[in-house]
């Protein structure tokens, strides 16, 4: 029998497209190549042969449990990537 997990997307793309103070901005062949290596490492621990990934809309639990959570976060100078290809 086959065996999926599940995973949390939008942590997945935040963590994967954040980029730290002094680090260079990713490209997107970047981001694309720590994605496939980050999942298969998932799938890997897990013993997994499937895997899913959610993204949320809008607001979600964590609003609730702490009204301030994303409050401290910059949207004012956003990095915005001009992609010409479609990556599969």
């Amino acid at each position: 029998m086959k065996k999926l997990v599940l995973i949390d997307a939008d942590y997945l793309i935040y963590y994967s497209c954040y980029n730290k103070k002094d680090e260079p901005v990713k490209s997107v062949e970047d981001v694309y190549k720590f994605l496939n290596i980050y999942i298969n490492q998932v799938l890997k621990k897990t013993e997994a042969d499937l895997y899913m990934g959610f993204l949320s809309i809008g607001k979600t639990f964590r609003h609730i449990l702490n009204p301030g959570y994303k409050a401290n976060r910059d949207y004012s100078n956003p990095k915005v990537w001009n992609i010409d290809k479609t990556i599969y």
